[in-house]
């Protein structure tokens, strides 16, 4: 992580930050999870790399809904949807389908079927 820090390698920094947030959240320390999965957001964003910055939006996804807050789920589902409308569509489609499972549970069906449909193209 230090070496990382001296070198600038802002992608490392953040997929080190994301992994540490996920193993955090994986063992229910919301405190570190998010304090990692911030600073890993914010590394992603410095990286430049579009890849990497989806990469953390939907990790920080993944924590909000563990979170229960669906609402920020949903928006950073969407933040990484529109970067991987250019980086991967393969990738695209299954945050597609997560941003669905979203929309229901926020009872928004309406929602949930329009993003079900994209998924599918």
């Amino acid at each position: 992580y230090q070496i990382r820090e001296r070198l600038n390698d802002y992608a490392g920094l953040a997929n080190s930050c994301n992994n540490l947030s996920q193993t955090y959240l994986h063992i229910d320390s919301m405190q570190p999870a998010v304090y990692y999965q911030e600073l890993g957001l914010k590394y992603a964003t410095l990286s430049g790399l579009p890849s990497r910055i989806a990469h953390s939006y939907v990790s920080m996804s993944l924590l909000m809904n563990r979170q229960k807050k669906f609402r920020e789920a949903l928006e950073y589902e969407k933040k990484a949807i529109d970067i991987y409308e250019t980086v991967d569509r393969n990738v695209q489609s299954s945050r597609f389908i997560a941003a669905a499972l979203y929309s229901n549970m926020l009872n928004d069906s309406a929602g949930a079927v329009n993003y079900f449909k994209k998924s599918e193209s």
